[in-house]
């Protein structure tokens, strides 16, 4: 449940203009890692959100190590 919650935060704080890319991108990025052994495909969704929100804030090199590490959660 927490891990929705900090999603749909994270969206709501990206769509709404409401604080910056960056903070947005970490907070997903850190969920994503937290979740990841109990669910990949969750810790898959919340880097490909951290990869949006970079792309917003401009920051390419994020952009690409978002969709490194959500390949890597990606169930075969």
């Amino acid at each position: 449940m927490r891990v929705r919650a900090r999603h749909l935060l994270a969206m709501v704080i990206l769509n709404g203009g409401i604080g910056g890319a960056h903070d947005t991108y970490a907070m997903l990025t850190d969920e994503a890692e937290r979740v990841a052994a109990d669910d990949p495909a969750m810790a898959a969704l919340l880097h490909a959100d951290a990869g949006v929100t970079a792309t917003v804030a401009g920051l390419c090199d994020l952009v690409l190590e978002s969709a490194e590490r959500a390949i890597k959660w990606l169930p075969e």
